[in-house]
């Protein structure tokens, strides 16, 4: 991850989040930016000034104006923080968000106001909504308590707790796979494995390798590793490694890596490079 080198001059906080005690967005607002907020409320609480803001009134530039001046920041924000926060409050409540945070808001010592970190918490109720970032929000346990949860319910009682109704659906017990596609996944894998009901492992790379920050190359310094203690663990648990592969030739290396579960492939790529080899017959 490469970003711009930024000259600080200062570092404020600002975030708005949900007061439920009061029922209403709250704005928050300290020139002490750049560490955590707990921190400054816990030590220097009148460091931190709040605005409540009426839903049904909506976000006005006279709040911003106000939590900058209470809340001391430096000259500089002032004339782009009434927009800076209105905008703020635009995402947060478009979006349903539990919380919306900069931290630090930095002013440079060239007048800029840039937002050199940010963090924004979306309520999951609320994702139906938003169907472009449901869609971010891969559906895959990310560390072995979730793999619990998921084994418990794809299992009738007594192994599990899935609704047996009436009568049992089919017999036996169905097959439980859990995707491996993070980093905290990857560190909990020994655990995860040690779960009853987990028959074995499926690993999306793709997925994998934007968790860990790396190329989708497995051969990557940083992702093979990964890949490798993966495989390790499943074979020293006698559980069975799944992995998606792009093409035949990287399916061939992660079989030969001791997976027994491939897909190779997506039926679009594969549909379009059996399209241009027929094409290139054709016209060669």
């Amino acid at each position: 991850l490469v970003e711009e080198k930024v000259d600080i001059a200062s570092e404020a906080y600002v975030s708005i989040t949900i007061d439920r005690g009061a029922k209403k967005p709250v704005a928050l607002v300290s020139a002490q930016g750049g560490m955590d907020v707990e921190e400054v409320a816990e030590h220097d609480p009148e460091a931190i000034v709040r605005y409540w803001i009426d839903p049904a009134a909506g976000y006005a530039p006279f709040i911003g104006r106000q939590l900058a001046f209470a809340g001391k920041l430096p000259a500089g924000y002032r004339k782009a923080f009434p927009q800076l926060l209105g905008a703020l409050y635009t995402l947060f409540m478009d979006y349903g968000a539990n919380l919306v945070e900069i931290n630090p808001l930095v002013l440079t010592k060239d007048g800029r106001v840039i937002a050199s970190d940010a963090k924004v918490d979306l309520d999951d109720n609320g994702l139906y909504k938003h169907p472009d970032i449901a869609a971010w929000n891969t559906a895959q346990p990310s560390d072995a308590d979730q793999a619990a949860a998921v084994a418990g319910a794809c299992r009738y009682p007594p192994d599990g707790y899935r609704s047996a109704g009436g009568v049992m659906a089919g017999s036996g017990k169905p097959l439980c796979i859990v995707m491996v596609e993070s980093a905290n996944a990857v560190a909990d894998i020994d655990a995860t494995l040690a779960i009853a009901g987990v028959d074995g492992i499926y690993v999306g790379p793709r997925d994998l390798s934007l968790s860990l920050g790396c190329p989708l190359d497995p051969h990557d310094p940083v992702l093979r590793p990964e890949l490798e203690r993966i495989w390790a663990a499943c074979t020293a648990a006698g559980k069975p490694a799944g992995v998606h592969a792009s093409d035949g030739a990287t399916a061939r290396l992660y079989r030969d890596n001791g997976c027994r579960i491939i897909t190779v492939a997506v039926d679009a790529v594969a549909l379009a490079r059996g399209a241009s080899g027929e094409f290139a017959a054709a016209s060669s």
